[in-house]
């Protein structure tokens, strides 16, 4: 079979035209990194992006974000960071992007010692219960597809749920 044809070209001025419905940005967009690590979306972003605030447990993930983001509000751990009033939360709710990457050690298949039932297993399912206090319009999760692979999964049956309600609650 001969390939596909060609999309036709768009013209310069429609390309670089944002839709009407988006509203001309005045500088870059702010990020929240929850469970940030070392930066890597962050790093990875555009200049359009600019992270504004980040937390992470990991001590040394911290320094190393704190040299590369010295302007980021930052804090440490999920609790603290989400508790209401906080500085990261303040910070988070002025960002319309927000970024997460919980540890997935106990739910990935790769780790014949998972524990799915153990709370660092549910900090996906945490994030998304979180998402209403910083009210981000785009939210970016990187985890393990594992628990919502397996049909019998308590993890995979609690994201359903948890998507359902926040379905019939918009």
């Amino acid at each position: 079979l001969p390939p596909p044809p060609a999309p036709a070209p768009v013209p310069a001025a429609t390309a670089a035209a944002a839709p009407a419905s988006v509203p001309a940005s005045d500088g870059p967009i702010k990020t929240a990194h929850w469970f940030g690590g070392m930066g890597c979306a962050a790093h990875q972003l555009s200049s359009r992006f600019t992270a504004s605030c980040y937390f992470d447990s990991d001590l040394g993930a911290r320094a190393h974000f704190a040299r590369s983001y010295p302007d980021a509000v930052r804090g440490s751990t999920f609790a603290d960071s989400l508790f209401p009033g906080s500085d990261f939360l303040r910070a988070a709710q002025d960002c319309p992007v927000g970024f997460a990457s919980p540890p997935c050690t106990d739910i990935t298949h790769h780790n014949p010692m998972r524990n799915e039932a153990s709370a660092g297993a549910e900090l996906t399912i945490d994030c998304v219960r979180k998402l209403a206090l910083a009210n981000h319009e785009v939210f970016v999760v990187e985890t393990s597809l594992s628990p919502l692979a397996a049909a019998t999964s308590w993890l995979r049956s609690t994201m359903l749920l948890l998507q359902s309600s926040m379905c019939r609650s918009s």
